[in-house]
């Protein structure tokens, strides 16, 4: 956890095969957000051996604070299609699943209590779901398993 304020800190990605995230496995980008979903920096995959970005912290990262860490609950997961989030009595969120290269497939709102969605349209594989309280910009990001 990150306990200085308005400081600079470095984030360095070191890549042991020296390609970066590009090239011959496609075009990567790099993105680091803080727990409200603000990007602190974005970098596109060409970068060889080693990349290093600068990025300020103007206020805590900890998501110890974070009502929906608390709150949603994801099941089943693993699914062969639906997915069920409870929400419990969290009001005003949204959605967004991502696919692993960043591609948004979906985007809705949320209800109070358990709301349902289906990814019956994708391949089986790994995708992520970013859950948004859209009063106090708060986000969590978690892994949905289709399979």
């Amino acid at each position: 956890m990150i306990t200085n304020f308005n400081e600079c800190y470095t984030f360095t990605l070191n890549d042991s095969f020296g390609d970066g995230n590009c090239c011959a496995y496609g075009l990567g980008t790099l993105r680091l957000e803080d727990g409200s979903g603000a990007v602190l920096f974005n970098g596109d995959g060409n970068f060889g051996a080693t990349t290093s970005h600068l990025f300020l912290v103007n206020q805590s990262l900890n998501l110890n604070n974070n009502e929906l860490v608390d709150t949603l609950k994801i099941y089943p997961n693993p699914s062969s299609n639906i997915f069920n989030i409870n929400t419990g009595d969290l009001s005003k969120l949204s959605y967004d699943i991502i696919n692993i290269i960043g591609q948004s497939l979906q985007k809705g709102e949320f209800n109070t209590g358990i709301n349902s969605i289906s990814l019956k349209n994708e391949d089986d594989g790994l995708y992520f779901i970013r859950i948004i309280n859209t009063e106090s910009n708060v986000s969590l990001t978690k892994k949905l398993i289709k399979n």
